[in-house]
């Protein structure tokens, strides 16, 4: 990781107002990729836009000041920059967010909401973090912010059995939710939300990286003997996702910054796949 580089998907430090931190690559590598507002794209409209980043700050907001910070998310539809980037900035924790990204072939709104959650993650996702002092939340802690933590937040007060009515839902998916959630249908429902939601960002990732295809029943067997810092490949990151969204850990049990075993899975379903984290 590299600081005061931009960076797709990130955030800040949880101390140290005073500071500036930038990261490097966020939730997707550094790209070239450009789309314009006058471009043809099957992403995401400014309106659908501004209501998903509206959804995010009327959670967050009040969570973000009780750490002492403003949010302040800069949205910057105009800007065809396919990435999303987080910096501290005196007392605020600034988020920008581009258009270039939500207007992605294939990015959705839900997608776009844990986009911002994977930015809130470098905040708040608490251990591992960064070994360079930014005292940020590593890439693969980030994304397992998402669905531990924010997407069940934003989304806990949908209708997400109506939502989820009549989705194709992957039957891997479909199975572990319902493991992991057994008799609660809305919090099935909203497991199976957060996964569609994060096979799109992966997917995203997977094609600017022109990566093999992903599923969720083909998990990432790797495990490395040291936690990765930087962006994992898009199967071990789908894999994060899908755990961070099985973890039954409570959504309200704030992550630790010295003990990742708080608020967090720690074996079994729904802990952070050892593709990117190692527990030592």
């Amino acid at each position: 990781m590299k600081k005061l580089a931009v960076v797709v998907l990130a955030i800040f430090t949880l101390s140290g107002a005073s500071q500036i931190h930038k990261l490097c690559a966020g939730m997707f590598p550094k790209n070239n990729l450009w789309i314009g507002v006058e471009l043809v794209n099957d992403g995401i409209s400014e309106a659908v836009f501004n209501k998903a980043l509206d959804k995010v700050v009327a959670i967050y907001n009040p969570i973000v000041k009780a750490h002492g910070f403003q949010l302040q998310f800069n949205r910057l539809w105009s800007d065809g920059t396919v990435n999303s980037d987080t910096s501290t900035e005196g007392d605020s924790w600034v988020i920008n967010s581009y258009g270039g990204l939500a207007r992605y072939t294939g990015m959705t709104s839900d997608a776009y909401i844990a986009v911002a959650c994977h930015e809130l993650g470098h905040h708040l996702g608490g251990a591992p973090q960064f070994s360079d002092g930014s005292d940020m939340s590593v890439e693969g802690e980030a994304d397992y912010h998402v669905g531990t933590k924010c997407l069940r937040k934003v989304f806990a007060k949908d209708d997400n059995v109506k939502i989820m009515s009549g989705a194709k839902i992957d039957p891997t998916v479909l199975a572990q939710c319902t493991a992991s959630f057994t008799g609660d249908a809305n919090q099935i429902a909203l497991c199976e939300r957060s996964a569609a939601a994060s096979l799109v960002l992966a997917n995203i990732l997977r094609a600017l990286g022109n990566d093999k295809p992903i599923a969720f029943n083909t998990p990432d067997r790797t495990q490395v003997t040291q936690t990765f810092e930087d962006h994992p490949q898009a199967q071990c990151r789908l894999d994060t996702y899908f755990a961070s969204g099985i973890c039954t850990a409570s959504a309200n049990t704030e992550f630790s910054n010295t003990d990742y075993k708080v608020g967090a899975c720690v074996s079994h379903a729904g802990a952070r796949p050892r593709c990117w984290f190692a527990p030592n």
